[in-house]
Order: structure tokens, then C-alpha cells, then sequence
């Protein structure tokens, strides 16, 4: 029994009790929220808007199983932040595609998985979604888990719950499911940026900070315009089609900022094509 190695892990691991509950209470205080503020029928309406937005979570769960380990075996080769950098740029690109889409096509999803009453959740996805993503995209901030500052991760999670506490405490009653998404939203955001802020400090990573500006700002227009497109009352068809063409404006901006570079789009559809073609040739 070596008690300096126990201390050791000690130190690495006693943070991480409290800061995985102050994650549970930033997650579902909102629940706890608008059942006391408001009503049964507004938790489910929310409810039925999480769990639409959760489909983007789809977007990272292979990336945070392959990405962490490889982090740790190459954090020290030169070209590594380069490529955790580029791997971030790809996501986002996709990841704002994928939102927009769960954004604008949400009532239509609803229509096929929940009953009328449950409408009112769609319009909470174009906000739920980005939240759900922030809180999950410190993978690409890595500099934390290498130095293995875990106190430092308790600090920031304990930041994010307060912010989630006193957002819903002074939001919820104020606007509702809405006042609670954006609750969520704040205290997601607020998590993200400052373990981005630290890990910083700790493992520089060249993010493409212009490109990922001006890609956000094209996805919080096109969803704002989506907004706009069904408060309108068009024509099935023609909001179809609208909102279709909201996500070509949106694929087309992340290309022209830079977020997903021309050619590197071209390089992953000729191994896409390599790849269809090898598999129809067995």
C-alpha cells in the first residue's frame, strides 16, 4: 500500500464527485424550475424540446469516444494542436448544419413523434440544441485533462450550476419555457468559455476564431428567420421549401468563412466516392 500514490489519485479524483453533481443540477434544475414557477404541462413541453435537441448529441458521441485517447497518446507531437484545431472547424461546421436543421424542422419531427398538445416545445429546440453541444464540446479543449487540473474543472462546473440556479430562479418566472431554455443556454455557454479560457493557458489550440464568429452569427440568423417562416402560417410545401433553403445558406456560409475549407470538402467527397466505389467493386 503506497500512500503517495493513493494521495495522488485522491487529488485527481475527489474533485470530479462534487463536479459531476454540480453537472446534474446544471442539466435538470430547470425541471425543478418550471415545476415550481409554473406547471406540469410547461415541464413537458420543454421536456419534449430537450429531447428533440438531444438528436444533435448524436454529433458528438463517437467524436468524444476516439478524440480523447488520442489526445493523450499525441498532446506532444508538434502538429497535434493543428489537428485538434482543424477535427474542431469540421464539427462545428456540421454541428451548426445540424442544429439548424433540428431547428427549423422540429414541428415537423413532433408531428410524427408526439401528440398536438406537445407542439409548444418546438421552438425551444433552436435553443436546447446549441446548449447541449456547448456543454459537451470541452473535448476540443483539452488542455485541463492533459494537465490534469481537475480542481479547476470542480470550479468551472460549480460556476455553470450557480449560473443555471440563478438564471432559472430569475428567468423562469419571468418567460417561462423560454426563460428556462435560455437559462440553459447561458450556463452552458458560460461552462464551455471558461474551460476553453483555462485549458487555453494550459494547451494552446489554434481555433479559427474569425470563421467560427461568423458561422454562429449565420446559424442565429437563419434560425431567427426560421422563427419568423412559422410564425408566418405559409403553405406546407412552400415552408418546406424555404426552410431547405435556409440550410443551403447556412452550408454555404460555414464553406466561404472558411469553417469547412473548399478543399478539404473536396478531399473528403473523393474518399467518400473511393470508399463507394471500393464497396460496390466487392
Amino acid at each position: 500500500f503506497d500512500v503517495g500514490q493513493l494521495r495522488a489519485m485522491l487529488r485527481f479524483s475527489a474533485p470530479l464527485v462534487p463536479a459531476g453533481l454540480a453537472v446534474f443540477i446544471s442539466l435538470y434544475i430547470n425541471r425543478f424550475a418550471l415545476n415550481h414557477f409554473g406547471s406540469l404541462e410547461d415541464v413537458g413541453h420543454f421536456g419534449i424540446g430537450s429531447r428533440i435537441a438531444g438528436l444533435a448529441a448524436l454529433l458528438i458521441l463517437g467524436i468524444q469516444a476516439a478524440l480523447t485517447p488520442l489526445v493523450y497518446q499525441h498532446y506532444r507531437d508538434p502538429q497535434t494542436p493543428g489537428q485538434i484545431a482543424r477535427l474542431f472547424s469540421w464539427f462545428m461546421a456540421v454541428a451548426l448544419a445540424g442544429c439548424l436543421f433540428l431547428a427549423l424542422f422540429a414541428r415537423e419531427l413532433l408531428m410524427l413523434f408526439a401528440t398536438p398538445e406537445f407542439m409548444a416545445g418546438a421552438a425551444l429546440v433552436g435553443v436546447l440544441a446549441p446548449s447541449l453541444l456547448l456543454s459537451q464540446m470541452y473535448i476540443f479543449a483539452p488542455g485541463i485533462a492533459i494537465a490534469k487540473k481537475t480542481h479547476w474543472q470542480l470550479w468551472v462546473t460549480l460556476l455553470s450550476a450557480t449560473a443555471s440556479v440563478a438564471g432559472n430562479w430569475l428567468l423562469v418566472p419571468l418567460w417561462g419555457i423560454w426563460g428556462a431554455a435560455l437559462a440553459t443556454l447561458l450556463a452552458s455557454a458560460l461552462f464551455f468559455f471558461c474551460w476553453l479560457l483555462l485549458s487555453q493557458r494550459l494547451y494552446r489550440i489554434p481555433y479559427a476564431w474569425r470563421a467560427l464568429l461568423l458561422s454562429s452569427l449565420g446559424f442565429v440568423v437563419c434560425a431567427g428567420v426560421g422563427v419568423q417562416l412559422e410564425a408566418t402560417g405559409l403553405a406546407l410545401p412552400l415552408t418546406l421549401l424555404l426552410k431547405s433553403l435556409l440550410m443551403c445558406v447556412l452550408l454555404g456560409l460555414v464553406v466561404i468563412c472558411g469553417l469547412l475549407p473548399l478543399a478539404d470538402l473536396r478531399a473528403l467527397l473523393q474518399q467518400l466516392r473511393r470508399r463507394v466505389s471500393g464497396s460496390a467493386r466487392v
